[in-house]
């Protein structure tokens, strides 16, 4: 990101038309977000959690994280019963940032087109009622040595990615 922003910065320095300069700042705007999300990433994987339980509509929560699908034109089915949306305790900040992750990595997985399907349901394990959330998509998945890896930070299989995302899923599920 850093290179593109001071190509960017270097033509704008030089007259340019009016249409490449608004090219130029929108590819300033767009990689100034990824150093961002980049740079928040790594603080979220190296700084210690601090869950801060509050009461929550867990099917609102998901709602506000389908900004990934949305921005990929993704279809979406969300499916829920009555039961499963009633509130629980968490941390939702932490909650949104994983599960955030967690949908833009289907909808990359499934390129264009698919059905990202997310499932809202009652559960009880080890005798503590909560609630769990499936995404489900229609990409190819990944093998077995893909799978194994995929949480460790670090670890990705796209040419962009920081692989990052998982490593903090994994972590704010654990907190």
């Amino acid at each position: 990101p850093l290179a593109i922003i001071l190509n960017a910065v270097a033509s704008l320095r030089r007259p340019i038309p009016t249409r490449e300069r608004d090219l130029l700042l929108g590819i300033l705007e767009e990689e100034a977000d990824r150093i961002n999300r980049i740079v928040t990433d790594l603080l979220t994987l190296a700084r210690p959690l601090h869950p801060e339980a509050r009461e929550i509509l867990p099917k609102e929560l998901i709602i506000r994280c389908l900004g990934p699908a949305e921005r990929a034109g993704t279809e979406v089915e969300l499916r829920s019963s009555p039961e499963a949306e009633t509130p629980i305790q968490c941390d939702a900040h932490l909650l949104r940032h994983a599960l955030e992750n967690v949908i833009e990595n289907a909808v990359q997985a499934m390129g264009t087109g698919g059905v990202l399907t997310i499932t809202l349901t009652r559960k009880t394990r080890q005798g503590v009622a909560g609630r769990e959330i499936a995404v489900i998509d229609t990409g190819e998945g990944m093998n077995t040595e893909v799978r194994n890896s995929a949480r460790k930070a670090f670890f990705t299989t796209r040419t962009t990615g920081t692989g990052l995302g998982l490593a903090i899923v994994d972590r704010i599920l654990t907190a």
